[in-house]
């Protein structure tokens, strides 16, 4: 497995083999400190530079932005997720590292709705905080994913799951991307040269998991087919917005509300889907750009929550006031409540994907390369138009309006 680290760093050169160390030595299941020769630590050095290699990974996020500049710097990893390191081998690892002042912690607690959660953010220190980085291998076994048997017994993703046992992953060119574009992947790309698969659906909102959804944008190239050739992406053309005017229209049905102004408004949002809804969006908005209006949308309109209201939701809640209105009255006044909103929408978008697109396409095309990544698709290029044709007619038959796959 290769990796970045600091390019000044050498922990073999800072652990001399006949130096006496503190360490957290594992005794009868419990960690207790003791004093142990450098030379026994450095069978752990692999471990360490992945450690060292995820507190940088994880700086680069985007969303731990606000956490970084709030806490200096710090950036949280996560002890208890990491497939390679066990929590007691990374309580291990920490203490030896703050010793050697290599890093340095800080605890935080931070309260959220449902209690409060102690986190531990990391930093590497000085002199090894610089930017450069040099790749090295290490030599580290990845824990194998265990396949839930009850989501197997589903033909739909028993069928994606073969698929993805066969999948053609130009590993090597994928080690060379990542490290040109600055994509932190190489874990997965090793997975998958194992080929150690993970496969999970959503029990609330019936969503897929995959490797292959996790796989970054920027590496779905390395996915090929027979001839060596990358897949095809499609994905529908402002996706959500469409299920939103669905789910808010079968609302009105069901509920046979009688709302002339919301009628009207739903007919016009209806017209606003058939252009380019983000730009229509943006020009509406004078002050966005595309990009900006879609996060708008996407996450202070359709995904925010009622009860924690933004200033930016307030700007579609003008242009539609009564979608808005209906659709806060569906996410209700409970958290458990705006969950089961948001999942709604999910499983409506697995339902068209999964159960209705995937579906029908495997019938007609048994032997073709075929993978789902939420809410868009990859495909071999033979049967390209096959599909974008099967997505458009039954996603629009589904949702009442023309469903554009660009």
């Amino acid at each position: 497995m290769k990796i970045n680290v600091p390019e000044n760093l050498t922990l073999e050169e800072l652990i001399l083999p006949d130096e006496n160390y503190t360490w957290l030595a594992n005794h009868h299941n419990k960690l207790k400190l003791s004093f142990v020769k450098g030379h026994t630590l450095l069978k752990y050095i692999d471990k360490m530079y992945y450690f060292l290699y995820l507190i940088h990974r994880n700086s680069c996020k985007k969303y731990y932005q606000c956490e970084l500049f709030q806490y200096r710097e710090f950036t949280n990893v996560k002890l208890s997720s990491d497939l390679i390191l066990p929590y007691k081998t990374m309580r291990q690892i920490i203490h030896f590292l703050i010793e050697i002042k290599v890093i340095d912690s800080v605890n935080v607690s931070k309260v959220y709705q449902y209690g409060r959660v102690d986190l531990k953010y990391f930093r590497l220190k000085y002199p090894y905080n610089n930017l450069n980085r040099r790749m090295i291998e290490i030599k580290l076994k990845n824990k194998k994913h265990k396949i839930n048997a009850e989501i197997m017994k589903n033909p739909i993703y028993k069928n994606q799951y073969d698929k993805m046992n066969d999948m053609n992953f130009d590993a090597n060119k994928a080690e060379t991307l990542a490290q040109l574009q600055y994509c932190e992947s190489y874990n997965l790309i090793e997975e998958i040269r194992q080929k150690n698969y993970y496969f999970t659906v959503g029990d609330k909102s019936n969503r897929v998991f995959s490797t292959i959804n996790s796989i970054p944008k920027q590496l779905r190239c390395c996915i090929v087919d027979d001839n060596n050739k990358s897949l095809k992406e499609l994905d529908f053309h402002t996706f959500n917005p469409k299920l939103l005017y669905y789910i808010i229209n079968e609302y009105v049905l069901k509920n046979n509300v009688k709302n002339e102004l919301l009628t009207k408004e739903l007919e016009q949002y209806r017209l606003d889907l058939k252009t380019d809804f983000y730009m229509h969006i943006a020009c509406k908005c004078l002050s966005t750009d595309r990009k900006k209006a879609k996060d708008l949308v996407l996450i202070d309109w359709i995904n925010a929550n009622p009860m924690k209201p933004k200033k930016a939701q307030q700007i579609l809640a003008r242009l539609y006031p009564e979608i808005t209105k209906v659709m806060n009255e569906m996410k209700g006044i409970t958290e458990r409540e705006y969950k089961s909103f948001y999942c709604d929408i999910m499983k409506l978008e697995s339902h068209i994907i999964n159960d209705v697109i995937y579906a029908k396409f495997i019938e007609l095309y048994p032997d073709a390369i075929i993978y789902t990544i939420f809410d868009g698709m990859l495909i071999e290029e033979h049967y390209y138009n096959y599909l974008k044709f099967i997505m458009e007619n039954e996603a629009t038959k589904i949702i009442g309006i023309d469903m554009n796959v660009k």
